[in-house]
């Protein structure tokens, strides 16, 4: 199904016609390129045409689509297709259907006319922000024949008149421009063309790529663009021999970092316009163990070993840098974004190349390889327990504060405050039961860097509370727990202490906030009731 509007000049423009055609029944039609209005103009959407649908409410400008069906219609088209009424948007499944198609569409079209709304002048065509977009990329490329417009809707040059001006803003070679040779490009240097370009939604990064790389796929736009990408990757092996999918350079700040096969974004194949396919390539696969594929390997320094890839870069093979993982015999590397400033993703001499044997090896993936509870041990640059109710200064319930490490107590601007720098340390509290003289010792720490609390009664024994703070994780032996013979603190964040005679203190800690900074608001309450009951 493809949705087409009638050129026809009409009074109203909210009552030019649309009509549905079957895929393979389409008229000739003219295509529209842009860059969407601001909402403070408006576009024209589906809902705006449809006769059985409710206006929005907001600004409109019919404008861009009554100047566009003027030319179309002047150069003889009937029809032309618009991607913001064509489509209906509010439908998510006729949205990625249409995505997917829309390569298709703009290859189809007789003619795409690509409004470049910011250039007035001729010599500012590079400068348009047209060029910066990430679903241009497509409609620039697929269409067969493309004419360039400016602001006022003037005819300033076609594709191919304009190919100088575009390679230079794009780097996309001129035979790709003039459609011209028959020459294969590999898929690194098709998503090297996306480099730098922005979408509205972080996942049309991959998902504008889609057509020029015959790829298609479901949509979600809550999975991130990063996971989008990798997924998009993922299709692409799944049909496709091409090693120069694995030659992309992590970023300079990620110098030695350990990395999966793939590419987290378009911009790490910025270096990769000319990494050629070779048509040679073996075949690999992605496995549970990692990707598996026959490479040369070069590990004569195991501090700089290099994985050959079946493509190349001005006639030597690209190399990329790898790290033994585990044992030598399990054959798993980690992929090196890159070993510093200069060393991503490099070129291999040919007399190097052939000293090398192939091996097939796993180029492993990133993360834990079984569940584990790591995952939620999220580190805080600082833990800050915040005490309620306030106890200030001089209650003579607060006997002494102490606390491990570069730990503090201070008194806030309303209460006692303990700051604990990194996991593994706690503070304590010297209090005193407000019905009697029983002292008590509230503990409270991160362990894994998850917060806990205990209560210890205070015996009439000599240890002072600062030796209690800094040999709790020691001689507290009843607060160690272990279900797999490795002893960890239980991580309570609530406890009830009997003091006898009826009293309890209770100590609870929740999240919030305090100065709009995270913490841990900590309750401490003083109980009488028989614990017989």
């Amino acid at each position: 199904m493809m949705r087409l509007v009638n050129t026809e000049p009409v009074k109203d423009p909210k009552t030019r016609l649309m009509r549905v055609f079957p895929q393979d029944e389409t008229p000739p039609y003219a295509i529209l390129s842009h860059r969407w209005s601001p909402k403070s103009v408006g576009e024209v959407t589906f809902q705006h045409l449809d006769p059985n649908s409710e206006s929005p409410k907001g600004p409109v400008s019919y404008k861009k689509i009554t100047e566009f069906c003027n030319k179309a219609f002047d150069a003889g088209f009937e029809w032309a297709w618009i991607d913001t009424c064509c489509i209906n948007h509010e439908d998510s499944q006729e949205e990625g259907r249409s995505i997917n198609s829309m390569y298709s569409w703009y290859r189809k079209a007789e003619v795409c006319y690509a409004y470049l709304a910011d250039v007035t002048k001729l010599e500012d065509i590079g400068k348009s922000n047209w060029f910066k977009r990430g679903w241009t990329l497509q409609e620039l490329l697929a269409p067969r024949n493309l004419i360039f417009f400016d602001q006022n809707w003037i005819d300033i040059g076609s594709r191919a008149l304009r190919r100088d001006i575009i390679k230079e803003t794009t780097k996309i070679p001129s035979e790709v421009l003039l459609i011209n040779t028959n020459t294969d490009y590999s898929v690194a240097q098709i998503i090297s063309w996306a480099t730098g370009r922005e979408t509205s939604r972080p996942e049309d990064r991959a998902y504008s790529l889609l057509g020029l790389l015959r790829i298609t796929m479901a949509l979600d736009y809550t999975e991130g663009g990063e996971k989008a990408f990798v997924r998009l990757q993922q299709e692409i092996i799944k049909r496709s021999t091409d090693h120069s999918i694995f030659s992309w350079t992590a970023k300079l700040e990620e110098p030695g970092k350990l990395r999966d096969a793939f590419a987290k974004s378009p911009d790490e194949f910025a270096s990769c316009a000319d990494v050629e396919p070779n048509t040679t390539s073996r075949e690999f696969a992605l496995t549970n163990n990692g990707l598996r594929i026959q490479m040369r390997i070069n590990d004569k320094d195991t501090n700089m070993i290099w994985g050959v890839l079946d493509c190349t870069r001005k006639g030597k093979h690209v190399a990329i840098p790898l790290e033994q993982i585990e044992d030598a015999a399990e054959r798993r590397y980690g992929r090196v974004g890159r070993r510093g400033p200069a060393d991503g993703a490099t070129d291999v001499e040919a007399a190097i190349f052939n000293e090398m044997e192939y091996r097939e090896v796993y180029i492993a993936p990133t993360g834990p390889r079984n569940f584990n509870l790591s995952e939620w041990m999220d580190a805080g640059a600082q833990y800050t327990f915040f005490m309620e109710p306030p106890m200030t200064p001089g209650n003579p319930l607060v006997i002494d504060l102490k606390a491990t490490g570069k730990g503090r107590w201070k008194f806030g601007p309303r209460a006692w405050e303990l700051k604990l720098e990194k996991t593994g340390h706690c503070g304590a509290m010297l209090l005193q039961h407000p019905l009697g003289e029983d002292q008590f010792v509230v503990m409270l720490g991160v362990h894994n860097n998850r917060v806990w609390t205990n209560i210890e009664p205070k015996n009439g024994g000599g240890e002072s509370l600062e030796e209690m703070s800094n040999n709790y994780l020691v001689t507290a032996k009843d607060f160690l727990t272990s279900e797999r013979g490795k002893p960890v603190l239980n991580g309570l964040d609530e406890r009830v202490q009997d003091l006898g005679g009826g009293k309890h203190v209770s100590v609870k800690i929740r999240n919030g906030e305090v100065r709009r900074e995270k913490c841990f608001r900590v309750r401490i309450s003083f109980l009488i009731y028989d614990s017989k009951l």
